[in-house]
């Protein structure tokens, strides 16, 4: 980036809020990463959109256009406080990408948010995306990318990304051996989403660190404990949609009895039943909004044998129908569909 492309910035559209603890972690990750280089690169006292921007140019001059890449392995876990430990801890990278899309990401960085959005029957993709179109935005989404595969995908056992693919522009000074050798393929650079794909059962990988006990003690004080079971049931229910667990497979994996759990449910005036249809019409939302798979596709991927079912259900839940909730969001129309086919 040049000189005219910082003093353009405030033109571009706007960058995501930056939150101080979660730009002081990177701000001192690369001053490291350039220190061991032999240079120096001042870290800002307050972190503005152009104050980033500078210091990210003049890390990224040091040490190359794979800064965000060095920077990601460079960070141990836990780096990111609360976020970091309370994200490693839960059972399943599916917990964890739920918790982290949910409670987190958004923290750390204004604007910035993750979805796991399925593509097909067998694979989701996970989608980190902030607000606009600036260069400081398209960098964060890399890093951001970058740092949930170091620091999360690895720590879930049997887990490999099946694509990467990033709105960041393909380097032109520097080999892409960095990149494959962090995600083990080579990203598709100048993608319109930053997203990692990884197979749908992929979700109920368990992670390494996991801890029942700190996951417990690191909830949120202002979560009510029937909040945090239907956020915990809602993330096993998308990770078999096509085939949803019975009450006693979540009870099993939420470490209850099978009457405990309909007993917890039925007091917060809910069920399995009525958990599973809210989790596919979410899913089915996030899809209608964000890709441009075909509704009878669609339907599929959520749990509906027939697109009828699916519309009725949708109509119920929402009062649009699937197509006139696609119609809202223009961008799905013209994102590329899956390349796997349904």
């Amino acid at each position: 980036m040049d000189q005219q492309s910082l003093a353009s910035e405030d033109a571009q559209p706007p960058a995501p809020g930056l939150h101080s603890v979660a730009c002081f972690t990177v701000a001192h990750a690369a001053h490291r990463i350039v220190a061991r280089l032999g240079h120096n690169v001042a870290v800002p006292r307050e972190f503005t959109s152009t104050a980033a921007a500078a210091f990210w140019q003049t890390a990224a001059q040091a040490v190359g256009e794979e800064l965000a890449i060095i920077i990601a392995q460079d960070l141990p876990l836990g780096s990111f406080g609360r976020a970091g430990y309370h994200t490693i801890s839960v059972a399943t990278l599916g917990q964890a990408l739920n918790l982290l899309g949910r409670q987190y990401i958004s923290q750390m960085a204004a604007g910035l948010a993750l979805h796991v959005i399925p593509v097909s029957k067998d694979a989701v993709d996970i989608v980190v995306r902030s607000v606009g179109a600036s260069w400081l935005s398209v960098h964060l989404e890399e890093l951001a990318i970058a740092v949930l595969h170091h620091q999360l995908l690895n720590l879930a056992a049997r887990v490999s990304a099946e694509q990467v693919t990033l709105r960041r522009s393909a380097p032109t000074r520097v080999l892409t051996s960095r990149w494959r050798s962090l995600f083990g393929l080579l990203p598709t650079f100048g993608h319109h989403q930053s997203a990692i794909r990884i197979t749908n059962a992929a979700l109920l990988a368990p992670l390494r660190t996991a801890d029942p006990d700190v996951a417990r003690r690191m909830c949120d004080d202002q979560q009510s404990e029937s909040s945090h079971l239907r956020q915990r049931v809602c993330g096993l229910v998308r990770a078999r949609l096509q085939n949803p667990p019975n009450g006693n497979e979540l009870a099993a994996a939420l470490r209850l009895t099978p009457r405990t759990l309909q007993r917890r449910l039925q007091h917060d005036q809910t069920s399995i039943r009525d958990l599973i249809s809210q989790t596919r019409i979410e899913v089915a939302c996030d899809m209608l909004s964000n890709t441009s798979v075909a509704i009878q596709d669609v339907a599929v991927v959520v749990g509906f044998a027939q697109p009828a079912s699916f519309t009725r259900a949708f109509v119920a839940a929402t009062g649009q129908t699937p197509q006139g909730y696609r119609k809202r969001w223009p961008s799905s129309s013209t994102a590329p569909a899956s390349s796997h086919a349904v």
